[in-house]
């Protein structure tokens, strides 16, 4: 991928014209050759996102996708490093590096409200999606095919985590009141008896395409569309978390995995929320175990659509996230756990600690400045890089020293100029000076 390209094709996204907070922030690292890139994400404003491609080696920072009216969240490298896929506005799509545009994986179900999906491999993914007001669990394709993995009735199906042949999800109750579980089912596609418009068997479907059509919306209707039903007989709780809420399943392998524990309700008055993040274990008797590692605070207007608190759908809040909480989640390298957290009395800090899991310990890796955020984490070889809100001089200037090969760009007529730790080169490169730490344990 080329990318050496003009200056000015970036620029005109990353001058500083803001009231609010910036963000720029790693999302995934991919390796062509011996080089490594990284993904990054910046976040203008809530609306307003850009995903762009750095190179360590030389520095310059360049657009990843050119349409500048992509809303580009939850970024997944495709298996053998083909290319990404991320949510676009509720879509599916899928940048290919041979392809000049991103192709759209509309699956054509009765599905939405679509959380990140991870791939299986270079044709399927799997996802949690909605599908008539309840979480459930599927399997996409790039044939724009879609099936039922996991749904139970009245139940939501979350943070869906294909281990080997098993799958493990959180389960919650949709009653009056809120039960969590841990709950585990074999991973079992079923192939190409997918249950679409062009699959429905042979024996109830005439060959008259109108005849067709009224079947397959009549099994629509009667939720009979995939072939799955609502209670798998093999699906089995492995931890029962009761009314305590729980989210962001990550398993390792079948018997060891991570997930968060949150407060039941959220004070509007509230800045900070305190997160649980805990182990949980099978142990030779067959039996799980949990146990809380370390706990966290996160600053509610990162992950708060409405400004002073509260979750609603029209973001108020100009310093939130688009992404939410993923950014902000736990990031495993080897024996070592990233997090992030705030000084339990400022919420207006951000930092990055490392908690070790055989020393049982976290150290501070990171220090912030008043009103700044370290998030993101992504260790690359020797490297953990890692992003958050953009800074700006209070004084405006117009290079730095010419020793360093660097000017800084700056409109004169309105005092525009790029963030802190971004240059221009003499070839006419936009570069930019990733943070990052030494790996110590890689």
């Amino acid at each position: 991928m080329i990318l050496h390209i003009l200056c000015s094709t970036v620029l005109l996204v990353l001058v500083h014209a803001s009231y609010a907070h910036e963000y720029l922030y790693p999302v995934a690292s991919i390796k062509k050759g011996d080089q490594s890139y990284l993904y990054m994400l910046y976040q203008k404003s809530y609306d307003q996102l850009e995903l762009l491609l750095w190179d360590p080696e030389t520095k310059i920072i360049c657009k990843a996708l050119k349409s500048s009216s992509c809303m580009p969240v939850g970024i997944s490298i495709l298996p053998e490093g083909k290319g990404f896929s991320f949510l676009d506005n509720g879509r599916i799509k899928v940048k290919l590096f041979n392809k000049h545009s991103p192709k759209s994986i509309d699956l054509y179900e009765c599905i939405y409200d679509f959380e990140s999906i991870t791939w299986v491999d270079a044709q399927n993914f799997y996802f949690s999606a909605k599908e008539h007001g309840l979480s459930a669990i599927f399997q996409g394709s790039m044939q724009l095919a879609a099936q039922c993995l996991c749904r139970q009735a009245g139940k939501d199906c979350m943070y869906p985590q294909k281990v080997g042949a098993q799958l493990f999800y959180i389960q919650r109750t949709t009653d009056e009141l809120l039960l969590y579980s841990i709950m585990q089912v074999p991973y079992c596609p079923l192939d190409d008896q997918q249950s679409n418009f062009n699959s429905l068997d042979s024996s109830e479907c005439p060959e008259s395409f109108d005849a067709r059509v009224e079947i397959f919306l009549k099994q629509k209707e009667l939720g009979l569309a995939y072939k799955h039903t609502d209670h798998p007989p093999s699906n089995r709780c492995i931890m029962d978390c009761g009314e305590q809420p729980i989210a962001f399943l990550h398993m390792e392998t079948e018997d060891y995995g991570f997930f968060i524990q949150h407060a039941q309700k959220i004070d509007p008055q509230d800045t900070i929320i305190t997160l649980a993040y805990y182990q949980v274990k099978k142990y030779e008797n067959g039996a799980w175990q949990s146990t809380q590692l370390f706990s966290f605070d996160i600053p509610l207007s990162l992950i708060s659509q409405e400004a002073g608190g509260g979750y609603t759908y029209r973001s108020e809040n100009p310093d939130a996230l688009h992404e939410k909480m993923l950014p902000l989640l736990p990031r495993h390298a080897g024996g070592d756990i990233f997090y992030m957290s705030a000084a339990p009395d400022d919420c207006n800090n951000l930092d990055i600690f490392k908690y070790n899991v055989h020393q049982k310990k976290s150290v501070n890796m990171t220090q912030s400045v008043d009103g700044q955020y370290h998030f993101a984490p992504i260790a690359i070889s020797d490297k953990v890089f890692y992003g958050g809100s953009l800074r700006y001089e209070n004084e405006s200037r117009d290079t730095i020293p010419a020793t360093h090969d660097r000017f800084v760009y700056k409109k004169k007529e309105t005092n525009n100029q790029l963030p802190i730790g971004m240059w221009i080169n003499r070839s006419g490169n936009l570069c930019y000076d990733v943070s990052c730490f030494d790996n110590e344990n890689r």
